[in-house]
């Protein structure tokens, strides 16, 4: 749907069909994100479309060329990349760096302010679990490495900051050992820009 109100000079409708494919995961996930920063440069809005240019260069889209000679992406590049857009490319391939970009685009945006309750940590589904695949980024998940059966589950809630210098997510952690409505601790921690725990409280 995209593509094809791309073609059809849909813009909006581009964009936003560009964002629910993100939602849902559709894969590969950086040409959705490469495609979605080529429809916000075609809307004169390069600082959206180096973000998701970024996104996607660090999600692993390598195609040099487009990115240099796209003509949707001419607003972009009218005045040079930005010094983030210069970072990614200089970036490809590190794999550490993927998996914190990974991780971290995992967490939706949190509309504030948040009221953490017992109903909101009943909405901690399945859908919103966290894999042990990321424990270099969740302390209490490398504490349990050796002893998975512990009952914790550990699960993403939302980021309350995100910018090139400093994302802030909140994690929740919920104990089932006896039952489904054991205790939950929330933890919010922010991170620096190559995915290193800066602070973090509960």
């Amino acid at each position: 749907m995209g593509n094809a109100a791309a073609d059809m000079d849909s813009l909006e409708m581009a964009e936003r069909a560009y964002k629910m494919a993100e939602l849902l995961n559709y894969s590969p996930l950086n040409k959705v994100l490469y495609n979605l920063a080529c429809v916000q440069s075609r809307s004169d809005d390069p600082w959206a479309a180096e973000q998701s240019l970024v996104a996607a260069l660090e999600l692993g889209y390598n195609n040099l060329d487009n990115i240099y000679k796209d003509k949707d992406l001419d607003n972009v590049r009218k005045s040079g990349f930005s010094s983030g857009v210069r970072r990614a490319i200089a970036g490809l391939g590190d794999p550490d760096k993927l998996q914190w970009n990974i991780f971290y685009r995992q967490f939706e945006a949190l509309n504030m302010p948040l009221q953490i309750d017992f109903n909101y940590r009943n909405s901690l589904t399945e859908t919103k679990t966290l894999g042990y695949d990321f424990d270099r980024f969740v302390n209490e998940m490398r504490e349990s490495r050796f002893s998975r059966g512990d009952g914790n589950i550990y699960y993403r809630v939302g980021i309350v900051k995100n910018t090139d210098s400093v994302k802030a997510l909140i994690y929740a952690v919920k104990n089932v050992m006896l039952s489904d409505d054991g205790p939950a601790t929330f933890y919010l921690a922010s991170y620096n820009a190559a995915g290193k725990l800066i602070d973090k409280k509960s």
